[in-house]
């Protein structure tokens, strides 16, 4: 079985985690899939915007746990330029990007929303980037592009306490745009659709523009981010954390 299923709805693609027994934590393998669909879509040229969506209950607990306690230097920095690729395909594809956030949205699968364009969620979700209580830092970016969605002081409040917030909360601080009122990714498709509607270069430009203003040159401070991911992800007491977290 597939651990990212990917499906078209007319001009809008769908990708879905579909890990929902391990409430879709993230292995390198869901991130390559992750990263190959966007360059698929983007060659293709079909897809007049997509949406990130899980099966299950949950969008995601973020980084699978035992995978990173598994990481070496070499296979830490493969990961991570992964979740690069996939930030990346995101960023430069042609076509608006969707998440649907639903149940934990926690770790690397929120990093990842941050950087799309619009994040709808359930009105059950609960989100937070609690990698600090385990010793790392962020794997996907979460460091760079969410004190551009909610301000320094803000981010750094949630990445450095690994505080849980409601989705109350996250709309009311920018980390969410829209709580559904329904089935998330059938409000996510509404949304899709209508954009979908518009000029396709029309939606690309705006895209392009609020990209530029919002985020800037990001790429040295994502540089940074991953050598700092590498070095904690395979320190000693870091190790050390991640093992006593596996026990409980």
């Amino acid at each position: 079985m597939e651990s990212v299923l990917l499906r078209m709805e007319e001009n809008v693609a769908i990708i879905e985690l579909n890990r929902p027994e391990k409430m879709n934590a993230l292995n390198i393998e869901m991130v390559r899939l992750f990263g190959d669909f966007l360059g698929s879509l983007s060659s293709r040229g079909e897809a007049r915007a997509l949406i990130v969506a899980a099966k299950g209950s949950n969008f995601s607990v973020g980084a699978d746990i035992n995978g990173l306690h598994a990481m070496n230097r070499d296979t830490a920095t493969e990961f991570r330029r992964a979740m690069r690729k996939a930030v990346e395909g995101m960023l430069n594809a042609e076509f608006p990007v969707i998440f649907a956030l639903k149940g934990y949205s926690l770790g690397g699968g929120l990093e990842l929303s941050e950087a799309a364009d619009i994040r709808i969620a359930s009105s059950d979700a609960v989100l937070g980037q609690p990698e600090v209580a385990i010793g790392i830092n962020a794997g996907a970016g979460g460091n760079v592009f969410l004190p551009t969605l909610i301000g320094r002081g803000k981010a750094s409040l949630l990445s450095m306490t690994g505080k849980r917030i409601s989705v109350e909360e996250a709309l009311k601080i920018g980390l969410v745009d829209i709580i559904a009122k329904g089935d998330v990714l059938q409000e996510a498709l509404e949304t899709a659709r209508l954009i979908a509607s518009y000029n396709r270069e029309t939606v690309k430009r705006i895209k392009k523009t609020i990209i530029a203003a919002s985020i800037g040159p990001w790429q040295t401070s994502f540089d940074q981010e991953e050598r700092d991911f590498v070095y904690l992800a395979t320190n000693r007491e870091v190790k050390a954390r991640m093992e006593k977290f596996l026990k409980k």
